[in-house]
């Protein structure tokens, strides 16, 4: 790689976790960085807090290399990475996070889901009777047991020979 520069400077995000000490795991990717041969003292690396992502917050590590080639370029990076997993997340404990999705299931649970002036999920108020809750596993008991009627078993999966051959439920 050609360039009309003789250090070359090279970044790496790094996420935490929302319940981790920022300015800890800071320190600790710079000790990371400064434990790496290639990374050059001066100019200084740093970490910059660059982002509240949805599942961590992001720290750019930034570190400068001589000469700037492609080898050093990828030897550096493979050594970086690997040494603030190892000062960052197995000897200090940061969390790692990694996306995860919460999935909520409205009119089910709760007395007061459906009613849209008590519940907590931010929907608007509705006008109307509130419906009652209703349980997701009785629901799929009933449904079961219609489907089981409908293919002729007595819903312990023995056969009546009474099969109904209707084609929706």
């Amino acid at each position: 790689m050609n360039t009309a520069f003789e250090h070359r400077r090279l970044e790496y995000d790094v996420g935490i976790g929302y319940g981790d000490d920022v300015e800890e795991a800071k320190r600790l990717i710079l000790e990371a960085l400064h434990s790496v041969d290639i990374v050059l003292d001066t100019p200084a690396p740093d970490a910059l807090v660059m982002e509240l992502a949805e599942s961590s917050v992001v720290i750019r590590a930034r570190w400068w290399i001589k000469p700037p080639r492609r080898a050093d370029d990828l030897a550096s990076r493979d050594q970086v990475i690997s040494a603030i997993k190892q000062k960052v997340y197995v000897e200090n404990g940061i969390d790692l996070p990694y996306p995860t999705r919460q999935i909520l299931f409205h009119d089910q649970t709760e007395e007061i889901d459906g009613d849209r002036a008590r519940q907590r999920e931010g929907w608007p108020a509705g006008k109307g009777e509130v419906p009652k809750s209703r349980n997701i596993s009785h629901a799929l008991k009933q449904l079961a047991e219609i489907q089981s009627q409908r293919n002729g078993e007595d819903g312990n999966g023995n056969s009546t020979g009474q099969a109904d051959r209707g084609d929706s439920i």
